[in-house]
């Protein structure tokens, strides 16, 4: 394969996820909140997340194995590098964001006994010393 099979998967994939996310509301990641009126931490990964974000990581190292094509005709130095930099950046937190989801939702299920893919808290969790 060469770079240029990739040129519309990874936005297609992206695009997909942010649709999927937006429409299912579902919080990829976790989230915390101290106020003088409250706390509350929320985390929480879905397994569409998890899917697309292996796809995702699977498609970069295909990307770094594949063979570069004979340049074209040149876009715009600066364009070039801001389409690239959002590319990057998106497709690193779509491939990210579900993974690091996974780590409060262990630790909350290991605090309550009770899984759940998402979760929001609104009291401070008691810290165990020992």
């Amino acid at each position: 394969m060469t770079v240029r099979h990739f040129r519309w998967i990874f936005p297609i994939a992206i695009a997909l996820e942010l649709s999927v996310s937006l429409f299912t509301a579902t919080l990829l990641g976790y989230s915390a909140e101290w106020t003088s009126e409250g706390y509350r931490f929320a985390g929480g990964s879905a397994p569409w997340a998890l899917g697309l974000a292996a796809l995702i990581s699977f498609l970069y190292l295909l990307l770094m194995d594949a063979k570069p094509v004979a340049a074209g005709a040149p876009v715009a130095s600066l364009l070039r590098r801001f389409i690239a930099f959002w590319v990057d950046f998106l497709g690193g937190m779509s491939a990210i964001s579900p993974v690091v989801g996974l780590l409060p939702i262990i630790v909350e299920w290991k605090r309550t006994g009770v899984f759940a893919w998402s979760f929001e808290r609104t009291t401070p969790a008691r810290v165990n010393t020992g």
